[in-house]
């Protein structure tokens, strides 16, 4: 027999908002909400099979707010199976839900310390995906000019255009019949500020052993002979000072912003599928078959070397901003890691291998592409959602700048976009979340009196706190006061992405 015992928290008013709990989805990755006087109604004891039982104990922690709700967090602790119990390879997937409680909660408080809870667990992707393919071939990279520009190109030799504010689509340049694309990537423009050179550079590697270097009008700037086999990817190094190369025939190569060889760092027999600058630019992490190894620019340096997967890495991609790696491969999982190669989650199987991986410039968010699958995942592995496209194989994925939407190079020739909808902030009385692009609804839990927010451009950041709701879009700042919903403060932004917003009492 099973059971679940239950605390309330201890200070807990009928008129408050009913406390919740969050239940991970084991199928789909999401997160459900489940009332607490369901729960304690529908756990009773449940009939289980002998052998398959383990007792779990639900606990609430309780944050309380002046003048506000109660936020209720929920760890499980899950006894340990007997040896050889069927149920010990459920457990390991529960014990990893423990240390993720763990892990957040301090989060958690600091929010509640500021004065605003941020609660994001319904946030998912809105997916957009054009009726026909654009691309007559696999299209293999996609890259950001800039948030509201996407370039694509694939097998049919073809360099797109993609624009979000007019939907248009326009052919760029049409490239050499022997170029086959393997990845693309736009110079940092935030390197380049107050400067011409390098500015609107694309880097496109090819399965010729080539690099190449394209203007934002599809012309050839410069070619290079890199490697012996396929150049399998490229990138350029966060301060634009220099590019990375790995191919199939094990080398990892550094080049000059202008193309010329610097050095190469390593030498194996095993193709390196995939590579990414470490967040300084002095280190290298790369696959090795099963293996990830971190190699560092400096002479005489030892590498950091760990296996990784049980299958074949395809994809690894590294987070300047948190320092976190994520990986992943053929054996149909993806995994974050620190850099000393110690394991932060592991996920479950998926049914495809995992073809596609990328962080949000802030570190707080990264997506999984597999076949048919797009998974938007926070930052310690837990999936906020998952979307099942009819795209084949995602082969590539890239963030816009500012962080809320992705784009996808998809195996059917589509491209796919998508942007992150439905995060919501909670301040004592106040919830604000996103409804689409360009609207945010309020609402205060006091007195169900709702706000809709209509804004002429999409919101890239919002923050609610001390009484203020602050949002802010590509081109302008929007200051609300909880008083007053119908004439905010705004104020024009100067070029530049806003990467964060943080109130503070006066």
């Amino acid at each position: 027999m099973a059971d679940k015992v239950i605390r309330e928290p201890e200070e807990y008013d009928a008129d408050d908002t009913m406390p919740f709990i969050y239940e991970e989805d084991e199928w789909a990755g999401q997160f459900r909400r489940a009332n607490v006087e369901q729960e304690q109604e529908g756990n009773e004891e449940v009939e289980a099979s002998s052998g398959e039982v383990a007792r779990k104990e639900v606990i609430l922690q309780t944050l309380n707010q002046s003048e506000g709700g109660t936020i209720t967090l929920v760890e499980e602790r899950v006894a340990q199976p007997e040896q050889g119990d069927p149920m010990e390879d459920l457990l390991q997937e529960n014990n990893s839900k423990n240390e993720f409680c763990k892990a957040i909660s301090p989060e958690r408080d600091r929010d509640r310390k500021r004065g605003a809870i941020v609660n994001s667990l319904n946030m998912r992707f809105k997916i957009s995906l054009e009726k026909e393919p654009k691309h007559i071939d696999v299209v293999c990279c996609v890259g950001w000019n800039n948030t509201e520009e996407v370039y694509s190109c694939g097998d049919d030799h073809v360099l797109k255009r993609w624009n979000l504010v007019t939907n248009e689509t326009v052919k760029v340049a049409d490239l050499p019949q022997e170029l086959y694309p393997t990845d693309l990537h736009w110079f940092p423009r935030a390197q380049v500020v107050g400067k011409k050179q390098g500015l609107d550079l694309l880097l496109i590697t090819s399965a010729d052993g080539k690099f190449h270097l394209i203007n934002r009008n599809g012309r050839i700037e410069k070619s290079v002979d890199a490697h012996k086999g396929a150049v399998l990817t490229g990138r350029w190094s966060f301060d634009g000072a220099g590019l990375l190369t790995a191919g199939e025939d094990g080398q990892v190569k550094i080049w000059s912003r202008s193309g010329m060889l610097r050095s190469t760092i390593i030498q194996s027999d095993t193709p390196i599928y995939s590579a990414a600058w470490g967040p300084d630019s002095n280190q290298v992490l790369h696959t090795l078959g099963k293996n990830l190894v971190i190699k560092h620019l400096a002479p005489n340096s030892k590498p950091n070397r760990w296996k990784a997967h049980d299958g074949l890495i395809l994809k690894v991609a590294w987070n300047p901003s948190n320092n976190l790696i994520v990986s992943g491969g053929e054996d149909c999982r993806y995994k974050v890691w620190d850099t000393y190669g110690r394991q932060l989650f592991n996920s479950i199987a998926h049914d495809y291998p995992i073809t596609a991986l990328s962080w949000s410039p802030g570190g707080d968010l990264f997506a999984v592409g597999s076949f048919n699958t797009l998974r938007l995942c926070d930052r310690v592995g837990w999936s906020y959602s998952l979307e099942k496209p009819n795209t084949g194989s995602i082969f590539n994925i890239a963030w816009s700048s500012d962080g809320t939407q992705v784009a996808g190079a998809c195996g059917n020739g589509h491209v796919i976009f998508a942007h992150i909808i439905e995060r919501r902030l909670e301040w004592k009385n106040y919830e604000a979340s996103m409804t689409s692009r360009k609207s945010i609804s309020v609402r205060d839990v006091s007195n169900e009196a709702r706000e809709q927010l209509e804004f002429p451009d999409r919101v890239i950041k919002l923050a609610l706190g001390y009484n203020h709701l602050v949002v802010v879009t590509p081109s302008q700042c929007h200051v609300y006061s909880t008083r007053n919903w119908n004439t905010p403060g705004i104020f024009n932004l100067r070029e530049g992405s806003v990467s964060m917003v943080l109130l503070a009492e006066r």
